[in-house]
């Protein structure tokens, strides 16, 4: 019987509140990329990553592309060092901050960052479903990063393990939301 030891990959601050609630036993690690330790000698079938976003700023005062690239390419060079490793039949999770994706105030950067990484996840699930990896995200209330909230983070375990079971095969592609019923509207002008 095989082993199921998924991997966690974040910035340990964004990642901690959930690698403790996660029922599973974990791997949790900064980089795939950087951390020969971190470094898959073998077979992965669950992993997900966490990118961290830009901090909340006026629109006016962005200057630096970088502050966008950065999570971008972090995310996708953590995919690209995993997916050696990454088990046909695998689950890929993209963690992201619900509330800038949906568009809020002074979240540009942000939420450029949050749409781009929901397309790249799209694409994905159709470019490693050929090799039956399956490719979600999962966007979840901020709230999940603070020690206090301690609703949100076992739903969004709860609901990452569900991604990562093997039951889930034929679940790809989707965009799901753990907001503890806050509003996931659209803000208009």
């Amino acid at each position: 019987m095989t082993v199921h030891t998924p991997w966690i990959v974040g910035p340990s601050a964004l990642t901690k509140p959930l690698v403790e609630v996660l029922h599973s036993n974990v791997v949790a690690t900064e980089s795939c990329a950087h951390d020969p330790l971190a470094s898959p000698p073998g077979h992965i079938d669950s992993i997900a990553f966490m990118p961290a976003v830009p901090a909340p700023g006026a629109f006016e005062a962005l200057t630096d592309s970088d502050t966008i690239k950065g999570p971008l390419l972090w995310l996708l060079t953590e995919l690209q060092a995993a997916l050696p490793a990454l088990a046909s039949s695998g689950s890929v999770v993209v963690l992201l901050p619900q509330a800038p994706a949906m568009g809020e105030v002074a979240h540009s950067a942000a939420s450029a960052v949050c749409g781009a990484a929901m397309s790249m996840a799209r694409t994905w699930s159709i470019e490693l479903g050929k090799a039956d990896i399956r490719v979600n995200t999962l966007l979840y209330a901020e709230a999940m990063t603070d020690p206090a909230a301690s609703t949100i983070a076992p739903a969004v375990a709860a609901q990452l393990e569900t991604f990562w079971d093997p039951r889930s095969s034929a679940i790809t592609g989707q965009e799901i939301f753990v907001t503890a019923g806050l509003d996931i509207g659209r803000l208009h002008p």
